[in-house]
């Protein structure tokens, strides 16, 4: 009686099987439960078709077939335990690096814009040249950049009084500001299919996240340009290149986009310099 359930068992598992295949339908056969090849020739024979590979059943009970069987088996084996060993060394790397504390990096430290030198001015000076910098950055990207001239200049003065800069900085940010919308290069951007200001990106890199924004980007006739605003008063292109190339790696990978232009501005004398 058990017997009889164990083989109606199989009966209706191959039907589930035959019904529910799509593309291949492949019964296992092992040496010490030969009774589904049995089963599998007394309940119908499959004849071999353009899709149907149909096994000679009488082969597979042979020695020699067993013996080539086995063979094949061992070296699967063998193939898979590798398979397994490298997934178990590629987890063990992944879970090492997910266990370290998660790293912000931002572009500007590639610059060592955290460290000046000693010809640079430090403690409240640089604090208060970080400071002007940031109302510069901060103006640029909220200016109206479709607005006339006279427009565009009272809206400058309108949130530079609300910087808290001292009045000599304010009325020099505001020229800065001012000759920088009236630069061609800022023309181009005008007249860009599109526009970003202050773009915001987050890029996955070896050290963690890279955080930052990237100050001007805009598109010309299929053609990205990035554009990196300096309010530094000497030029140096050298110094800023790892930063830009940061920054052309984080469009890459974020939004697929190939640069054809990497510009450094400098506000203070209106000097355009392309990185390479």
């Amino acid at each position: 009686e058990q017997d009889k359930r164990e083989e109606a068992e199989e009966i209706r598992l191959l039907y589930v099987a035959a019904t529910r295949a799509k593309e291949r339908l492949v019964i296992p056969w092992f040496a010490e439960k030969g009774a589904r090849i049995e089963l599998l020739a007394r309940g119908f024979k499959p004849e071999a078709g353009a899709l149907v590979e149909a096994p000679d059943l009488e082969s597979l009970g042979s020695a020699v077939a067993e013996a080539g069987k086995t063979e094949t088996i061992t070296i699967s084996v063998t193939q898979l335990a590798d398979r397994r060993r490298e997934w178990q060394e590629s987890r063990s790397q992944l879970l090492v690096r997910a266990a370290k504390p998660l790293a912000r990096v931002s572009p500007s430290k590639l610059a060592a814009e955290a460290e000046p030198r000693d010809d640079e001015p430090a403690g409240a000076e640089r604090e208060k040249a970080m400071d002007f910098g940031s109302a510069v950055h901060d103006a640029l990207e909220i200016v109206d950049l479709t607005a006339t001239v006279a427009q565009q200049r009272g809206q400058i003065e309108q949130f530079m009084a609300r910087t808290g800069l001292s009045d000599a900085d304010r009325r020099r940010a505001v020229e800065l500001v001012c000759n920088a919308l009236g630069s061609e290069l800022l023309a181009r951007a005008r007249r860009a299919d599109q526009v970003y200001r202050e773009l915001p990106f987050t890029q996955v890199v070896d050290e963690g996240l890279m955080e930052g924004k990237i100050d001007l980007l805009f598109c010309e006739r299929g053609r990205w340009v990035l554009v990196d605003y300096k309010t530094d008063a000497r030029v140096e292109v050298a110094k800023y290149t790892q930063q830009l190339q940061a920054y052309e790696a984080a469009l890459r990978q974020v939004a697929g986009i190939k640069l054809a232009q990497k510009l450094l501005f400098f506000l203070v004398d209106g000097t355009v310099k392309e990185v390479g």
